[in-house]
């Protein structure tokens, strides 16, 4: 199967994989993958896989160089040593400090790890701080014991250095004597087998009594360590090798806590390992951009070859029937072909095996329990196979092993033999295989095994799309249709001699006219799939214009409806500001002095006027009898007020009655029914006739006094009705009006700006008044 595989390059895909990992083991680990021949463990892999990318986005990656440590003290605890390198106890140490770092960060993630895939992978991790926290402390970054590792060891690394410089002191002083005397080289001492020695001339060598301990290349030096300094030397020498001994005690006992420990080790070890390679693919996911299809057809969605870089290669849609047993690929020689059918088993074979396919969320396939592939030329001397014996074995054995879960992918199953009998062959070895309900993915040049999908159920055409005026590949996939080899048109772009074509073209008779056909059916499925295309873009726009236009009405709605709120907002602000006014106008009826009583009736009546039109009601009258006195209900007329109003409270002498939204109170004796004796109406309020505010004043005729009060009331009207805009008609004339309307604007506060009207709406004979909100 790895051969199979091989053929694919699955394991040039795994090799970027491996590199993805921290760790020997890990990367082993990801050059053994296969695709999963069951289904759960299929899904397992692609959950482990998925659940890592989701660990390493919220930022939390696995370590993978803390694992070989893990391994590499593992080795001397079972070849039984008893003293474990200081160097190895470091590595394990800082590995396991990481590992349980990265073990205490899951937390922090958000993510519920412990019911997820890798949940007891995580677990498994060692987490032994006792053993960590002591590892650290009796050894040093370099890899060596530290010095205070113990107490005793402390004591003796003090006393040898305390005695080395006490030595190097006397050594130097012997040296500059030496020297002075011509014994010595200009040189300073040095060290020899652990021994502060002094280099001496070697002819003057019985003038420094001592041992020699070395002697240069060329005999003319040698190095004496002095008398005087021997029996210092030696005590220098038996601490040290105190010290040696009670490093080795130190490193006896952490071994051996090592061992205690090795259970743990060795089952973190492993799971450190396992992750280390799912973390691999996780990251080759992330970095690839894979998915993982779900379950269904051959529905690959802008998929790709993972070997190819993103930028370069040709994105394909490959959705196969759901009936499809054998698909024929054909088209010219280097349009895509192998790599296209490669690209579907690598899809299979990453789905499969925890690393995903390169194609577009939404895609789908169905799972392949074996995958058997027949792609290239593998004649061999040594085996006496030749290139068409090579792919029959090959053909056997997909015979032999094809069943229902079997993909087989045959490159040019005819090639290498007579194309008339090795297309029969090839015809009767795809309708064996799709017996066996295998599902099979083949490429050819030949017309026969084209013809196959007229007369068998299940068997279809693709070919790989190629412009026949340019005459080069596009590398895009199209299902349903054979391709033309375009031999003739490709031999003739390169030079061929045209009489030889034009020859060629004669012998192949019928294929040649076939293959013609098939590139002109070609080239008009293509102008169809353009307009069909066009047609497509066509109707999304016209769908995306008739959704703005839909929003555009519900905005349209939504603003009338903000602006009806608006307006009966400001109706009723209106109304409260009207009936404050009536209420003082009132009072002032109540004087004495008729020109007072006068003024105020006639603003009464124009705060009448600005009201609002209220709905129209109509009072329906009821006689009721022989009454004379006027009561509550009864629709009634007052002197100086348009309209009826209705009486809603009798008071004494007096009554109040309501004119819409105002309620005026008079003596019984001022009113009178409005209907005649006996009537009275329903509850409804009294119907009356308002005029609507216009937001234009014509002024002409008038004398600049009456003008200006006209105007006065007019504004007070615009602002309570909402209207910021006043066009006052003043005529030219001599100028006195509109001299007058503009002084009085200049000075009015209501006012925010004014201007002489546009040409087309009066010009100099007309002013634009624009109001001020009202506060």
């Amino acid at each position: 199967m790895k051969t199979d595989y091989a053929r694919l390059e699955f394991d040039r895909v795994l090799e970027v994989v491996r590199t993805l990992a921290g760790s020997a083991g890990g990367a082993d680990l990801v050059s053994a993958l296969e695709p999963a021949s069951d289904r759960s463990t299929s899904v397992r892999l692609a959950d482990e896989t998925l659940e890592a990318a989701a660990l390493l986005a919220a930022g939390s990656g696995m370590p993978g160089g803390s694992v070989d440590p893990l391994f590499d003290a593992l080795r001397p605890i079972d070849a039984g040593s008893i003293a474990v390198e200081p160097g190895v106890m470091r590595a394990l140490a800082e590995a396991l400090e990481s590992l349980s770092a990265f073990r205490d960060g899951l937390d922090r993630t958000g993510i519920e790890w412990k019911e997820g895939a890798l949940a007891q992978l995580l677990l498994d991790l060692p987490v032994l701080p006792q053993l960590t926290r002591h590892l650290m402390r009796i050894t040093t970054p370099s890899g060596t014991v530290a010095p205070d590792a113990s107490t005793l060891l402390s004591k003796l690394a003090r006393t040898s250095a305390s005695m080395r410089e006490s030595l190097s002191r006397e050594a130097a002083r012997i040296s500059e004597r030496m020297t002075a005397a011509g014994v010595s080289r200009d040189a300073p001492p040095t060290i020899r087998d652990g021994r502060i020695v002094i280099p001496v001339v070697a002819s003057r060598r019985g003038a420094l009594p001592g041992m020699v301990h070395d002697r240069s290349d060329t005999g003319g030096t040698l190095f004496i360590e002095p008398a005087e300094l021997l029996e210092a030397g030696n005590r220098l020498q038996e601490t040290l090798m105190e010290m040696q001994q009670e490093e080795r005690r130190i490193l006896r006992e952490a071994t051996a806590m090592l061992r205690e420990k090795a259970g743990d080790i060795r089952l973190g070890a492993e799971s450190s390992v396992r992750l280390d390679a799912i973390f691999a693919r996780a990251r080759f996911h992330r970095e690839a951009g894979t998915t993982f299809p779900l379950e269904g057809g051959v529905d690959l969605r802008s998929v790709r070859h993972p070997l190819i870089p993103k930028a370069e290669s040709v994105h394909n849609d490959i959705c196969l029937p759901p009936d499809w047993r054998v698909l024929v690929i054909s088209g010219p020689n280097a349009g895509g072909k192998t790599v296209l059918v490669k690209t579907l088993g690598l899809a299979v074979c990453c789905s499969q095996s925890g690393l995903g396919a390169c194609a577009a969320p939404g895609s789908s396939l169905p799972h392949f329990s074996r995958i058997l592939v027949s792609i290239g030329d593998r004649q061999s001397l040594q085996e006496r196979l030749s290139t068409y014996s090579a792919r029959l074995r090959d053909e056997m054995e997909m015979l032999r092993l094809a069943d229902e879960g079997t993909l087989a992918i045959i490159d040019e199953p005819a090639g290498g033999t007579d194309p008339l009998t090795g297309s029969a062959l090839a015809a009767v070895l795809l309708e064996s295989l799709a017996d066996s309900g295998a599902k099979v993915v083949t490429t050819t040049h030949l017309g026969q095994l084209k013809s196959l999908a007229s007369s068998h159920p299940g068997f279809y055409n693709a070919c790989m799309n190629f412009d026949d005026v340019e005459l080069s590949p596009d590398y895009k996939f199209k299902f349903g249709l054979p391709g033309s080899s375009f031999t003739f048109e490709i031999a003739g772009r390169m030079g061929f001699p045209e009489a030889l074509l034009e020859r060629a073209a004669g012998l192949s008779q019928d294929a040649f006219r076939l293959d013609r056909l098939i590139a002109q059916l070609d080239s008009e499925v293509n102008a169809l799939e353009q307009e069909r295309s066009e047609a497509r873009l066509m109707a999304e726009r016209a769908s995306r214009l008739g959704a703005e236009f839909e929003e555009l009405l519900v905005m349209q709605k939504e603003d009338a409806d903000r602006q009806q709120r608006e307006a009966a907002r400001k109706a009723e602000d209106l109304l409260r500001e009207l009936n404050s006014r009536a209420d003082s106008m009132l009072s002032r009826l109540r004087s004495q002095d008729p020109d007072e009583r006068k003024a105020a009736r006639r603003a009464i009546r124009e705060l009448s006027e600005a009201l609002p039109e209220p709905p129209s009601e109509t009072v329906r009258d009821e006689p009721h009898g022989d009454r004379s006195v006027i009561g509550p209900g009864d629709s009634v007329t007052v002197p100086g007020w348009k309209g009826s109003g209705i009486v809603e409270e009798v008071r004494g002498d007096g009554a109040v009655v309501r004119f819409g939204a105002l309620r005026v109170e008079k003596r019984l004796d001022e009113l009178s029914r409005s209907s005649g004796e006996g009537s009275k109406p329903h509850d409804s309020p009294a119907a009356y006739t308002l005029t609507p505010v216009s937001s234009e004043i014509d002024m002409r005729g008038m004398s600049a006094e009456e003008a200006l009060g006209e105007l006065d009331l007019r504004i007070d009207s615009c602002l309570v009705a909402g209207l910021s805009r006043l066009r006052i008609i003043h005529g030219k004339g001599k100028g006195v009006l509109m001299k007058a309307v503009i002084e009085f604007l200049k000075r009015d506060r209501r006012v925010k700006s004014h201007s002489t009207a546009e040409p087309h709406e009066g010009g100099t004979g007309v002013t634009i008044a624009i109001l001020r909100e009202p506060r």
